[in-house]
């Protein structure tokens, strides 16, 4: 009998698994940017307008 070779589909699936949870991370800290952005940019608008608003009641 000869002996079997090891098998080198094991390791090609550990560090696609990995690659995959590195895109996911990369992904998710994205979104959470995205999210975080539009918070502030969002606040900021909502104060201008309403500083408009205090502006035009006080004339």
């Amino acid at each position: 009998m000869t002996p079997t070779p090891p098998s080198r589909t094991a390791p090609a699936s550990d560090g696609a698994s990995a690659t995959g949870l590195a895109t996911g991370a990369w992904v998710a800290a994205g979104l959470v940017a995205l999210v975080l952005l539009s918070a502030v940019v969002s606040s900021r608008t909502g104060r201008s307008e309403s500083r408009a608003t205090d502006g035009k009641a006080e004339q």
